[in-house]
């Protein structure tokens, strides 16, 4: 019987390779586990390197602010954690910050707080600060508004779009999820809203230069036609199409010149017959600027 008993030994050293055993398969485990989350910080990373290139060729390819928000804006929705996304910029006189794009916003808060006025509420915090902001819960912010507060969201990442080192402007990303972003999510949220930023400059620039080239295509039409003809009516009538075409604001162009004491109209383009010749003979021609005393 005393034979059949294990001695206190042996119980010892199976104790001790169980122990062993059970370490080595830990091991396995824990090396599995951090094979597993490595794997999927990876797929993520890769993942987010995609969703940026896609933004970043759109900003390239397209001179178009809408196709780069769309783009963007749909990407960056469809990621785990951001809900909602909203961007803002000022106007030029800086007096409203007018919604430009969004995504999943809700009716009643488009109409309530499509344009925000200066200095209003949390939108306007950001501008004037000109800092990211990452806040747990929106909610308990006393510089929400009432529509952002209807709204019901808690999670809020806000990061100015910043122009010329000047801030125009802010793009939000909401969760409802009572959190903070983490570290990688304010990465790839910020590069986004950086490429948001150089989509916004591209356009202005565009703009700018279309402007400048049209301007430049008035002086050269006239300046063609006075080379072309000495007829002072084909000079005229060219100027006044060159400056109907070419400037955005101008559809209806008119050229009056001072004969005596009255303004004749010579030219014009964009107006109805009818309505230049009441205008040809109206008296009011008298108070234009082409009137001699």
């Amino acid at each position: 019987m005393g034979d059949s008993k294990k001695t206190k030994k042996q119980l010892i050293d199976e104790l001790e390779q169980l122990r062993k055993r059970i370490a080595d398969f830990e091991a396995t485990e824990i090396d599995h586990n951090k094979t597993s989350d490595n794997q999927r910080t990876t797929d993520k990373e890769y993942r987010d390197l995609e969703i940026l290139n896609t933004i970043t060729q759109a900003v390239h390819k397209s001179l178009e602010l809408e196709d780069v928000y769309k783009i963007a804006l749909d990407m960056t929705t469809d990621l785990e954690n951001v809900d909602m996304v909203m961007i803002y910029l000022v106007d030029e006189n800086r007096k409203e910050a007018v919604l430009q794009a969004q995504r999943n916003l809700s009716e009643d808060y488009i109409h309530r707080a499509s344009k925000i006025p200066y200095p209003k509420g949390f939108t306007w915090k950001i501008i004037n600060k000109g800092e990211i902001v990452n806040i747990e819960n929106i909610q308990k912010d006393p510089n929400i508004g009432p529509a952002g507060r209807d709204l019901g969201h808690h999670g809020v990442l806000g990061i100015p779009i910043t122009l010329e080192e000047k801030v125009i402007g802010v793009i939000f990303f909401l969760s409802y999820k009572e959190r903070a972003f983490d570290k990688q999510e304010l990465s790839l949220l910020s590069s986004i809203g950086d490429q948001i930023a150089l989509a916004i400059a591209k356009a202005k620039l565009y703009r700018e230069l279309t402007r400048k080239s049209r301007y430049e295509e008035i002086i050269r039409s006239v300046t063609q036609s006075i080379h072309q003809s000495i007829n002072l009516q084909d000079v005229l009538e060219n100027a006044a199409e060159a400056m109907n075409k070419n400037i955005d604001i101008a559809s209806n162009v008119a050229i009056f010149m001072a004969e005596g004491k009255e303004a004749v109209l010579k030219s014009y383009k964009g107006f109805p017959r009818w309505f230049m010749n009441r205008l040809k003979k109206s008296p009011i021609l008298k108070d234009l600027p082409g009137k001699q005393s």
